[in-house]
C-alpha cells in the first residue's frame, strides 16, 4: 500500500495541534501546582525554598531551633509547607493530651510510611491504635508530626487550619532558653538534680518529648532508659573513652543528621582504653 504524502499545509495544522496541546496540558500542570502549593514570599519560606539557611547553620534542624528561640510564642508557620512548627510546651501537651482527638497522625502520614511501619501503634488512629495500645501496654506498661482534623488554635494563640500539619520539634526543644534557661547549651546536669537532697527530678515530657508524651508516650521508654544506664554504667566502669573528633581532630563538633530516627554524620570517632580507675572506686 503507497504512503499518503501530506500536504505542507496539513503537516503544519498537525503541528500547530501538537504544539497547542503540550501547552494546554503545561498550562493546566501549572495551574494545579499554583492551586496546591502555597506560594509564600516572606523570609522565612525565602530562606527555606532557597536553601540560603546552609550559610549559617549545618542543619536543618538548627535553623528550626533558631526560628523557634526568635519567636516570641515558640511557634512558627512555614507556609509553603502548610506546617506549623512549635516547641512550646504548652503546644505539645495540647497537642497529645488535652485534645488528642483533634491531633491524628493522619492518612498522608500513614500512606507515607505504611510500606515501612504497616499498621502498628506508630501509624495508625482511632480505634486501631486503641486496640494495638491496649495489646502493648499488656507487655511493657507504658509506648513527629500530625495533621489537625479540624480547626483549631494553640494554647499560644497560634491559629491551626483544619487538615494541615502540625508538628513538634524535639531537637529544637532541647536548645530553647524559654525552656532550660540561657545557659542551655551548657552540660550542667545539676539542672535536673533538684528533688529532696539533691535527687534526679525528671521534667515534664511535654518539655523534651523523645519519647513522644502523653496517650503517645514510648511504650518502651523505662525499658530503654534502663538498658541505657546499664550499658553506660558498664562501659565507664571498664574504659576511659575520650572524643578524638573526625581524623583525630580535637575541638571537633559532632554534627546531628536528622532523619526518621536522629543520628550523627560520619559517627562519633572515639579512643577507648582500659579505665585507670578501678571498678572497686564505683561502688
Amino acid at each position: 500500500m503507497d504512503a499518503v504524502e501530506l500536504s505542507w499545509g496539513a503537516r503544519c495544522v498537525g503541528l500547530a495541534f501538537f504544539v497547542l496541546s503540550v501547552l494546554v496540558v503545561a498550562l493546566a500542570a501549572v495551574l494545579l501546582l499554583v492551586r496546591r502549593w502555597p506560594w509564600c514570599s516572606c523570609h522565612v519560606c525565602r530562606t527555606y525554598l532557597t536553601g540560603s539557611w546552609a550559610k549559617d547553620f549545618t542543619n536543618l534542624g538548627d535553623w528550626y531551633a533558631h526560628l523557634l528561640r526568635e519567636s516570641p510564642t515558640g511557634t512558627v508557620h512555614i507556609h509553603v509547607l502548610g506546617c506549623t512548627v512549635t516547641a512550646n510546651p504548652a503546644n505539645v501537651e495540647y497537642m497529645l493530651k488535652t485534645n488528642f482527638e483533634n491531633f491524628p497522625k493522619g492518612k498522608r502520614f500513614s500512606a507515607l510510611l505504611g510500606d515501612l511501619l504497616g499498621g502498628g501503634i506508630f501509624n495508625v488512629d482511632g480505634d486501631a491504635w486503641r486496640h494495638q495500645r491496649k495489646m502493648a501496654s499488656l507487655e511493657l506498661g507504658s509506648f513527629d508530626s500530625k495533621f489537625s482534623a479540624a480547626a483549631d488554635v494553640l494554647p499560644d494563640g497560634t491559629y491551626v487550619e483544619g487538615d494541615s500539619r502540625v508538628m513538634y520539634h524535639p531537637y529544637a526543644m532541647g536548645r530553647m532558653p524559654s525552656i532550660w534557661g540561657a545557659d542551655y547549651e551548657a552540660f550542667r546536669p545539676d539542672r535536673w538534680l533538684t528533688g529532696a537532697g539533691g535527687s534526679f527530678a525528671p521534667p515534664s515530657l511535654y518539655k523534651y518529648p523523645v519519647f513522644q508524651a502523653g496517650l503517645r508516650v514510648c511504650l518502651g521508654k523505662e525499658l530503654a532508659v534502663t538498658e541505657m544506664k546499664a550499658v553506660s554504667v558498664a562501659v565507664v566502669r571498664a574504659f576511659d573513652v575520650e572524643v578524638v573528633g573526625e581524623n583525630g581532630r580535637s575541638g571537633w563538633a559532632p554534627r546531628f543528621v536528622a532523619g526518621l530516627t536522629a543520628s550523627i554524620s560520619g559517627g562519633l570517632p572515639v579512643r577507648i582504653k582500659r579505665a585507670s580507675t578501678s571498678s572497686a572506686d564505683f561502688k
